[in-house]
């Protein structure tokens, strides 16, 4: 069975963070989570949190950079290593159906670099889930929506080869684009799961509520383009 590295990045989200770890830690060879100074409890419960014989890995900022949660998925990258078959983070106020590993991994094909899922999108409120999910076309270019949502898979050659995550808000859809070109280079491809394997939890706390500010998505494509023209050149 192919192994799974997560990284769990966390700030100030302790209400929603034993739910996180609960449905994230079956899927998990190994589970990293990394709290970016949270002010919360959020430090106190992580540190009397069972790490599973080491399974668990629980590693803490003491100053927050603030915003986004770039720093923190680098930090638990940089413990993954390269140890394990498939890395992927999951947000820390998201949640995970029981099969989701099994699901996943059933596209895991040797010539895949990076699979995603569709997603449960329910706002705060809301009686009911929207399924959100866009099929994979080669065209992520063009779309300012992050390519692979909240549930998905890289492996660690492609993550390693597209760089650490940077900028604001949009820091996943900066990475995502640079997973796509990796795994062009390679000439490996990148699957769709039409199937919901994340609830994602549209809460008025996220970053992108919290700080418009930060949100980069052009800044981000527009680094894309400007690469993408330098191979087409």
């Amino acid at each position: 069975m192919p192994t799974i590295g997560i990284v769990m990045p966390t700030f100030n989200q302790s209400q929603f963070l034993a739910a996180a770890v609960a449905t994230s830690l079956p899927h998990a060879d190994k589970l990293v989570i990394v709290n970016d100074a949270s002010t919360d409890g959020t430090r106190e419960w992580l540190d009397a949190l069972d790490t599973q014989g080491g399974r668990i890995v629980v590693v803490h900022h003491e100053q927050n950079i603030g915003g986004t949660a770039a720093r923190p998925i680098n930090t638990g990258r940089a413990v993954l290593g390269d140890a394990f078959d498939w890395h992927t983070w999951h947000s820390s106020d998201n949640t995970y159906p029981a099969d989701w590993r099994d699901r996943m991994l059933a596209h895991a094909a040797l010539d895949v670099g990076a699979i995603f899922s569709g997603f449960g999108y329910c706002s705060p409120g809301s009686p009911r889930e929207t399924y959100i999910f866009q099929q994979y076309d080669g065209k992520q270019i063009e779309r300012e929506a992050c390519g692979y949502g909240p549930s998905f898979l890289i492996r660690p050659a492609i993550w390693t080869e597209a760089g650490e995550h940077h900028g604001g808000s949009a820091h996943d859809l900066g990475h995502w684009l640079r997973v796509e070109e990796a795994c062009w280079r390679r000439g490996l491809r990148i699957v769709g799961v039409d199937e919901s394997l994340c609830h994602y939890n549209a809460h008025d706390q996220r970053c992108g509520i919290r700080r418009p500010d930060l949100y980069d998505a052009r800044e981000q494509l527009a680094e894309a383009r400007a690469r993408r023209a330098l191979v087409t050149a």
